[in-house]
């Protein structure tokens, strides 16, 4: 059974409705370029944050096992008509909610605005009950101002299809729809299992040449490194990595990411544990340890790399140093669970900036899996099904600022800015060379097996026999924005002597 079903609770009889995901997301797609079953393709679905209706829905579980049961809880801040549509691991679309068993032939259900409601939970004649195969689950919830806006059918063959009977919506007023989507992960009994990184095919990378093991830093130490005979580099240099992931819902693959990264540079670097920190869901006062880290340790001659995985967002300048009025931010571990998050829980990018300007050597390569720009935070558009957006809406700011969006909550914007800083902004740019996971105005995206950009960086570190690391990323560039289909192109900024100076040897 796909993806997720209803189950009737009302008799002893299997009265299942299966919930499953599209034929086009489950063929081999473009969207990692792993060649295995289940790789899901991108498929366009039309998409309008209404300001006017804010939408939210929540899965009681993050990454839920197979056979478990979750329930799903929704809501819109206006009163219309609702559906819910799962579009699954397996090859097809069905609407969830409502179903056959809740009761009612309607093809969308009457909402109050304001108010919350749960399906799945004990008092409905029904649950919901995770099936396989493993991978991205999706939800998709729409609201019309009338019922005669919502698709009749109750299922489809392909997500494809489910975006056609949507595509009317467009021509419609865009005060009298809205969408919004949110993921979750559906693994095996025993949880999780990251992806195999592909062992190196070059020799090393150079500059800087390993030091014995010291004690071990604070922080996640990986396992010990390979043999540094295979690396010549600058005398005396050393190696800094200080890798962070953040698992802010719908993404799970953020730690995984920093991981992997890891993994593959500290090979490609030979660099010891000692030299090394990883945060899993790091928090603000991490982020800053683990800089403070890299001040204290890493010298003028030494190499430092920072790697983030995560939600980028917007919040409201707080110094005027903005042209647009906005900072970009790292949505770090502090919000999760936060109806109202703070200033205080975020890394601005002036703050960012100060940090790696502060550190002794100049050698920096910041490598950021985000996105920092709302892009079209309202309006209407697209929105991918196969992949999450890694930007954050942050839905209701503390005291410290405005809200930035009343719309959607916390995903789902179509075009988005990277943490590509601009270079005629001193204050908030950062020195050495920044490797973004996307343009201005596209989104970084998280797939079913990682990252589509660290995936793809990852890759072809380990396929390439030589060249510099600023050859390195313009392949892996030209890889991301073909295997998305041009919705996602990464950037270089900054100083690009920094990239060009770190070569891969055979």
């Amino acid at each position: 059974m796909p993806g997720l079903r209803s189950k009737s609770l009302l008799t002893s009889a299997a009265l299942a409705l299966l919930l499953t995901a599209s034929a086009a997301l489950a063929q081999t797609g473009p969207l990692t370029g792993t060649g295995k079953p289940g790789t899901k393709s991108l498929v366009p679905m039309p998409y309008n944050a209404n300001p006017e209706v804010a939408l939210n829905i929540d899965v009681s579980r993050r990454q839920p096992k197979i056979g478990e049961m979750v329930e799903l809880c929704f809501s819109a801040s206006r009163t219309g008509y609702v559906t819910v549509w799962d579009v699954g691991t397996s090859g097809r679309v069905a609407r969830i909610f409502p179903n056959q068993h809740a009761g009612t032939a309607a093809s969308a259900t009457q909402v109050n605005g304001g108010q919350r409601y749960c399906a799945g939970t004990d008092g409905d004649p029904f649950a919901f009950e995770v099936s396989g195969p493993t991978g991205q689950d999706e939800l998709y919830i729409v609201w019309t101002a009338t019922a005669e806006l919502q698709p009749q059918r109750a299922d489809f063959a392909t997500a494809a299809e489910l975006s056609a009977a949507f595509e009317d919506l467009k021509r419609k007023a865009p005060d009298s729809w809205a969408t919004f989507k949110t993921a979750f992960e559906i693994v095996g009994p025993d949880g999780p299992v990251a992806p195999p990184l592909p062992p190196p095919q070059n020799g090393g990378a150079s500059p800087p040449a390993p030091l014995p093991d010291a004690a071990p830093a604070p922080g996640q130490a990986p396992a010990p490194v390979p043999p540094a005979s295979q690396t010549t580099a600058a005398a005396g240099a050393q190696v800094y990595i200080l890798a962070m992931g953040s698992n802010v819902k719908p993404l799970t693959k953020s730690n995984q990411d920093a991981a992997m990264f890891v993994d593959g540079f500290r090979r490609l670097f030979s660099v010891p544990s000692s030299n090394i920190r990883v945060y899993n869901n790091v928090y603000r006062a991490q982020f800053k340890e683990g800089m403070e880290w890299l001040r204290e340790r890493a010298g003028p001659k030494d190499f430092v790399v920072v790697y983030y995985s995560g939600h980028g967002a917007q919040i409201p300048d707080d110094d005027g140093d903005e042209a647009d009025g906005l900072d970009e931010v790292f949505v770090t571990y502090d919000v999760e669970g936060k109806a109202r998050p703070s200033a205080d829980d975020l890394v601005r990018d002036d703050e960012y900036a100060a940090w790696v300007n502060g550190l002794q050597t100049n050698q920096v390569l910041s490598v950021i899996d985000a996105c920092h720009s709302g892009g079209l935070t309202r309006g209407v558009g697209e929105v991918v099904m196969g992949a999450n957006p890694k930007f954050y809406v942050v839905p209701n700011l503390g005291p410290q600022a405005a809200p930035v969006a009343q719309g959607n909550g916390a995903v789902m914007p179509v075009a988005m800015r990277s943490l590509a800083p601009a270079v005629t902004r001193a204050k908030n740019t950062p020195k050495g060379t920044t490797l973004a996971a996307a343009r201005e105005d596209q989104s970084a995206l998280e797939a079913e097996t990682g990252s589509l950009f660290t995936l793809a960086l990852l890759e072809t570190l380990s396929r390439e026999r030589s060249g510099t690391m600023a050859d390195m990323f313009a392949l892996t560039s030209r890889m991301v924005e073909a295997r998305t289909g041009s919705r996602q192109t990464p950037v270089m900024v900054g100083e690009r002597t920094v990239a060009e100076r770190i070569t891969i040897q055979p």
